[in-house]
């Protein structure tokens, strides 16, 4: 990243311009229709796939957490996370099989998977030690998201003591990555001390726009070398995957041989 950083910096002003010109021109412009169906990204597809592979273990998620001290308005920060998932329309995508394939919808409504821990009023648990704060945070982050309805973040509060509090947000990979995580908290945090929408960056693209313009450059024949060259890099091998009992999956190959 250094290297490219230096290599801008030492453009001259028309080489510059030049460049801005191009990423432009290269720039995602699909206009869509929002109740349509849209394919998956690439990444996507592979999370999707390896959450039906064993879709109760959670380890699709990544999560986040703060530590709030003093006077906190929970019922505040949970419509702050939903006029997040308003703005970002990855935050309401459900992912699901259709007569198409695999397909993602963004939909109108918001869904959000929203829980509040009292450890005043947890007295025992079933699955994980209530007073051991980190094993919550973990039980809570992990704990399966349903995709194919859209509930792709939670939000878990857990209150500790009268004045702190654990905010944990969890993300389902398929919706995001912890920098994801990082701005959607950041954003969630202006609009709970006042800020409007008007006051955020306006947003001209969607993850949605980026799918479709993934998909439509992979079928325009862009790829055909490189998909050529790894057909025949792994040309003679044969695959299999191999379920373990836990559930997880592990993908090997062996080269066939004339033995």
């Amino acid at each position: 990243m250094a290297d490219i950083e230096k290599m801008v910096e030492n453009l001259s002003q028309e080489q510059k311009k030049a460049l801005v010109k191009k990423i432009k021109n290269k720039s995602i412009n699909y206009v869509r229709n929002i109740d349509e169906y849209i394919p998956l990204a690439s990444a996507q597809r592979r999370l999707w796939l390896t959450d039906q592979i064993n879709p109760e273990a959670g380890n699709q998620n990544t999560a986040g957490v703060m530590i709030v001290s003093g006077a906190f308005d929970v019922d505040r920060m949970k419509d702050s996370i939903v006029r997040v998932q308003r703005r970002h329309e990855i935050l309401r995508t459900a992912i699901f099989v259709s007569p198409e394939g695999v397909v993602q919808k963004v939909l109108d409504r918001t869904s959000l998977d929203y829980k509040f821990i009292s450890l005043s009023e947890y007295k025992k648990c079933e699955t994980y030690d209530c007073l051991n704060i980190q094993e919550i945070l973990h039980a809570e982050g992990s704990r399966p998201l349903d995709i194919g309805s859209g509930n792709v973040i939670r939000l878990s509060v857990i209150q500790a003591a009268s004045n702190k509090y654990y905010v944990l947000v969890a993300l389902h990979h398929a919706a995001g990555d912890g920098a994801s995580v990082s701005l959607m908290m950041d954003e969630a945090w202006k609009f709970y001390f006042g800020y409007s929408e008007d006051q955020l960056p306006s947003l001209s693209i969607q993850y949605a726009d980026y799918a479709l313009w993934q998909y439509k450059l992979l079928r325009s024949g862009a790829f055909e070398i490189d998909i050529k060259y790894w057909e025949e890099e792994f040309s003679g091998m044969e695959f299999g995957i191999n379920f373990l009992e836990s559930g997880g999956g592990r993908l090997g190959y062996a080269r066939q041989s004339s033995r």
